[in-house]
Parts: structure tokens; C-alpha cells; sequence
């Protein structure tokens, strides 16, 4: 008999972003590594895109869709970009709300699944989504928000770890 492999959603312990969303910022936290190992290279890819997409910066409304603790959140709105994020972890967020204020950085967070994005159609020059695919129930679903609040000609990055596939 064929072995039916789990879903990643099903492997991945989704309870840490609440039992220990607090310590985002944390350098003996795990999750901090994806600061220090891959908003590099996402931010600078990104930055590259925009660029030549010739987008005002200081004009560009950016939506990050599972956006955890604000790492890459708060690297954005450096950028000078009008930054939100979304995440349906509340402990998460409450982290991400504190860092932000701390480091004087405007960014909206609200607690929202990508599977709901609570915004009107168009709403959002380009939306991030960073290592956050393998964590949702209904991929289709995510998909279909993310399209809905893109602005026409707007600009979506989406990505998924590999360690869960």
C-alpha cells in the first residue's frame, strides 16, 4: 500500500508563533535567524524589482501576509515604504507592535489570516509572502486574497521554505 504523504500545513508546528512569538527579536531564538540569514537577500531582491518597476518608494503601499515578529516588516518600512503586516498569531504581533515602536517605524499590524485579508479590492502595491505558504490550510484561498487587494500592475513575492516540502 502507498504511503500518502503529510501536507507541509499538517508537519509544521504552528503553536510556536503563539507560545513563543514573543521572542522574535530574541538572537538565541530560532526564527530570529531569518533575519539574519534571508532578509538580505529578499530585501535586496525585492529593492532590485521595485526599482526597476520604477516605483516611488515613498508612495508604495507594501502588505506583508504572515508577518510573525515584523522582521521583514521593519526592513521594508526602512526603505521608506508605507508598510502593514498581517499574521494570525496575536502573541506575534504584539511583538512585532512593540519592535516597531521602539525603532520609531510606522507599520500597521493587524491580526488576519491570509485566507481572509481584511482590505478592499486593490488596496496594496505589492504583497510579501515570505516562508508562510507551507503554514496555511487552503493555498487556493491565499492565492485568490493575495490577487484581490494587488493593485492592478502591482507587484506580489511569494515563497515557501523548502524544509517543510
Amino acid at each position: 500500500m502507498k504511503r500518502i504523504p503529510k501536507r507541509s500545513y499538517d508537519r509544521i508546528n504552528n503553536k510556536i508563533y503563539e507560545e513563543e512569538g514573543g521572542r522574535w527579536w530574541s538572537a538565541d531564538f530560532s526564527l530570529n535567524l531569518l533575519r539574519a540569514l534571508y532578509n538580505p537577500f529578499r530585501v535586496g531582491y525585492i529593492k532590485i524589482i521595485i526599482e526597476q518597476a520604477k516605483i516611488n518608494f515613498e508612495k508604495v503601499t507594501v502588505l506583508e501576509v504572515g508577518c510573525g515578529g515584523g522582521i521583514l516588516c521593519e526592513e521594508i518600512a526602512k526603505m521608506g515604504f508605507i508598510t502593514t503586516g498581517i499574521d494570525p498569531a496575536e502573541q506575534s504581533l504584539n511583538t512585532a507592535r512593540e519592535h516597531a515602536q521602539e525603532n520609531h517605524l510606522d507599520i500597521r499590524y493587524e491580526k488576519a489570516s491570509g485566507e481572509k485579508i481584511p482590505y478592499e479590492d486593490s488596496s496594496f502595491d505589492v504583497i510579501l509572502c515570505a516562508m508562510f505558504l507551507e503554514h496555511v490550510r487552503d493555498l487556493p484561498a491565499v492565492i485568490s486574497e493575495i490577487s484581490r487587494v494587488l493593485k492592478d500592475n502591482g507587484i506580489s513575492f511569494m515563497t515557501r521554505s523548502t524544509e517543510h516540502t
